[in-house]
């Protein structure tokens, strides 16, 4: 008996935590407190109540789900994002790093509950410069301009109301009292 599926977004229906947004490619987007841009992950509670990350792990190693753990009393309030490096560094008070890094050419990223159980698995793939893989409002994962800490699409919403304003601004330049060479009448094909 062979059993087969795609890991290209795993995640537990009771899931109340998911990774939200994944920036494997950092280059301006979200500097961490030594001026440097490393990858990111950011986690989202969609859920109703506190939860308590302490003990939760991630990995880009599927049979080392704590690789790297949350550190005790690290909550997330229901709707409430947080954000994690994923630099090789040692977290600080201030900023969560994991000790592994997320590869530029593609990476799985594991989420797993203290128990070791699987709570997400996402297989990321090759991302443009400051683009991120997020997590869209089907839930499914799609590469898209990064909102670190803020409702995902919001930036591209934006982004469209701008070149909406633009082209309007445009249209109006292109809509000035017309300059005729010759005064009104009939012509003559002379």
């Amino acid at each position: 008996l062979v059993f087969s599926f795609s890991l290209e977004a795993l995640t537990s229906n009771k899931a109340e935590v998911v990774i939200n947004e994944v920036c494997t490619n950092n280059k301006k987007t979200l500097k961490d407190k030594n001026d440097n841009y490393p990858p990111w992950v950011e986690i989202y509670n969609k859920g109703k109540k506190q939860v308590d990350l302490s003990g939760y792990g991630l990995s880009n190693e599927f049979y080392l789900p704590f690789l790297w753990k949350f550190p005790k009393n690290t909550t997330l309030d229901p709707n409430e994002y947080l954000i994690v490096f994923c630099s090789g560094k040692k977290s600080t008070k201030d900023e969560l790093h994991t000790n592994f890094e997320l590869n530029i050419d593609g990476d799985q990223l594991y989420f797993s509950d203290p128990k070791a159980q699987l709570i997400e698995t996402i297989k990321i793939p090759i991302l443009k410069e400051d683009m991120a893989y997020v997590r869209d409002e089907d839930n499914v994962f799609k590469e898209m301009k990064p909102t670190p800490g803020r409702k995902n699409g919001e930036e591209e919403k934006k982004n469209e109301g701008e070149e909406e304003e633009g082209e309007v601004e445009e249209n109006e330049e292109s809509l000035n009292e017309p300059i005729f060479s010759k005064t009104s009448g009939f012509y003559d094909d002379e």
